[in-house]
């Protein structure tokens, strides 16, 4: 028997570990940075002790605002990089943020 199998790229690419940036406005507000990307790109943060996920208020394709996030909690940035009628690819980073 002989199977047919097709593939196809959909050319999502991860962002770079090394661009993104991150900056303390106080304890528990930061801003994050990375460079721009093709594709649509949304972030989010996930608390490595609870397991929660935090969301931006302000998000575009190179930046992104977090308030409210707790104190003396590590967070771990995550991406959604996406493509008009593609699956999204998810991007787990080794990037990691303790808020004060």
């Amino acid at each position: 028997m002989i199977k047919n199998i097709k593939y196809f790229c959909i050319d999502l690419s991860q962002i770079p570990i090394n661009s993104i940036q991150h900056e303390y406005i106080n304890e528990t507000i930061i801003r994050l940075n990375w460079i721009e990307h093709p594709f649509y790109v949304q972030v989010r943060l996930k608390n490595l002790e609870t397991n929660l996920f935090e969301y931006p208020i302000e998000n575009n394709q190179r930046t992104a605002l977090f308030i409210h996030l707790t104190e003396a909690s590590i967070y771990q940035v995550e991406f959604n990089i996406s493509k008009l009628n593609y699956p999204s690819l998810i991007q787990m980073t080794n990037y990691f943020i303790e808020t004060g």
